[in-house]
C-alpha cells in the first residue's frame, strides 16, 4: 500500500521504477506463499480445484481491468 501511493505522488521516474520493483517483489512473494498455504490446507484430492480458484482471481483482473477502465471509479 505504501509503495501504490508513492507512485502515485512521485514526480522522479527513478523512484517510481523503484516503488514499482518493490510492488512486483511483493505481489510475487504473495502468490508463492498463497500457492503454498493451498498445498497446505487442502488434502489433494481437492487441492486441484483450490488452484484453480486462485489462478482464477490473478488472471481476472488484468482480463476486467481494461474493459472497466480507470474512469469508473469515479
Amino acid at each position: 500500500m505504501i509503495t501504490s501511493i508513492t507512485c502515485a505522488v512521485v514526480t522522479n521516474i527513478w523512484l517510481l521504477l523503484i516503488m514499482r520493483g518493490l510492488q512486483a517483489s511483493g505481489v510475487s512473494a504473495a502468490l508463492c506463499i498463497g500457492a503454498g498455504t493451498i498445498s497446505d490446507i487442502y488434502i489433494p484430492t481437492e487441492r486441484g480445484k483450490a488452484y484453480d480458484y486462485f489462478s482464477l482471481v490473478i488472471v481476472i483482473g488484468p482480463t476486467i481491468g481494461p474493459i472497466v477502465g480507470w474512469r469508473w471509479i469515479f
